[in-house]
């Protein structure tokens, strides 16, 4: 739980960043990577928030990784709040950087 909220905490301020400089793909990248904590916190809310931010972004600049960003969203979406986790996508937690 501890490792999370220290993810959490720098994956925020990594968002705050890309914000302030309009990298978008990268606002995309690290809101999935916050779905993905907030999944693993079993907070499905905050999950379906950040997921659904990088599915708009990614879907309006035409990204690769919107169909992997659909498939965590429509996993979330499913998620069972008694259920303690659900298994990260295939590659792990860190989802790969856009190409600008």
């Amino acid at each position: 739980k501890k490792e999370y909220d220290k993810s959490l905490l720098t994956f925020k301020q990594c968002l705050k960043i890309r914000e302030a400089i309009g990298d978008r793909l990268g606002y995309a990248s690290t809101a999935y990577n916050i779905a993905l904590v907030q999944v693993e916190n079993n907070k499905k809310s905050e999950a379906l928030k950040y997921i659904n931010e990088a599915v708009d972004i990614e879907r309006a600049y035409g990204s690769p990784k919107y169909k992997s960003s659909v498939r965590l969203l429509n996993k979330i979406d499913k998620m069972d709040l008694s259920a303690d986790t659900i298994d990260a996508p295939e590659g792990g937690m860190e989802s790969p950087s856009p190409d600008n």
